[in-house]
């Protein structure tokens, strides 16, 4: 008997340590966004095609937002930290989004005034929602994390990804050259 009554003091006591202490911290950890990529790399044309599907649930139910980091390097850029980046001779890479949908839909999104964020709107339902995004990108030639050379493609922050929205709201931060200005520096200095 007490060999039983200990077995399933035991059994309480782990199941209460495994479950969450309330239902909303256990569906945080399951809510995390999904990514899904189907892409095409041609290694030749430096281009780079495919489809990403993220499927999340959204705590603003307006409207989300995507870094595209791709379109930073479809203009032209200036000063020194941009020149320790892009090195001598770089040239620009092409970003297009051919579909955008929302749930299955069609949608229109809309370009910040900061080149890579794009505002995707949500409408309807609630729970959790799927963006569809199916792109083609030429890559730019550069020193950076995504270009190519005579002899590899880098692919860093190629993948668009949801902007961070939490209880001071949305983090629609640009691309930041500060963190690799600093990399670029230890770097040269060792």
């Amino acid at each position: 008997m007490k060999k039983w009554v200990s077995l399933v003091g035991c059994s309480l006591l782990f199941l209460t340590w495994m479950l969450p202490v309330n239902a909303e911290e256990g569906t945080a950890l399951t809510r995390k966004p999904l990514y899904q990529a189907d892409v095409r790399i041609d290694p030749i044309k430096k281009e780079v095609a495919g489809t990403v599907t993220i499927t999340f649930w959204p705590k603003d139910p307006t409207r989300a937002y995507l870094h595209l980091y791709p379109n930073v390097f479809t203009e032209e850029h200036q000063g020194m930290l941009w020149e320790e980046l892009l090195g001598n001779g770089p040239t620009l890479g092409t970003y297009t989004n051919k579909k955008l949908l929302v749930d299955g839909v069609a949608v229109a999104s809309k370009q910040t005034k900061d080149l890579n964020i794009f505002e995707v709107p949500l409408e309807g339902q609630t729970g959790p929602r799927t963006i569809v995004m199916e792109f083609e990108m030429t890559l730019p030639r550069n020193d950076g994390r995504m270009s190519y050379d005579d002899h590899s493609l880098w692919l860093g922050n190629w993948l668009p990804v949801l902007a961070v929205y939490d209880k001071e709201g949305w983090h629609l931060d640009p691309y930041s050259l500060s963190v690799i200005h600093f990399i670029v520096r230890t770097q040269i200095m060792r």
